[in-house]
């Protein structure tokens, strides 16, 4: 798997909200392999607010299906 430095960099930025809303790290190692083995059933999201990525999200399409995961990763307290 191959990823540009900038996605490396834009996947570290977005997972700021995970580790801050959870307390724990948060390693993109395995958020990129999936984005990359499932780059067409699968859709990584944040929302920014004043420059900041404040919360990310994703969506998983179920193969085969009409059904698809959303998943509400995290959202800084504050």
């Amino acid at each position: 798997m191959i990823l540009s430095p900038t996605a490396r960099a834009y996947l570290r930025v977005s997972s700021s909200p995970l580790e801050r809303a959870f307390s724990v790290p948060f390693p993109t190692a395995n958020l990129a392999r999936r984005l990359h083995d499932k780059r067409d059933l699968m859709e990584f999201w944040v929302a920014e607010a004043d420059g900041a990525v404040i919360c990310a999200g994703q969506l998983e399409l179920v193969p085969g299906t009409a059904l698809a995961g959303i998943w509400g990763d995290g959202t800084v307290p504050e």
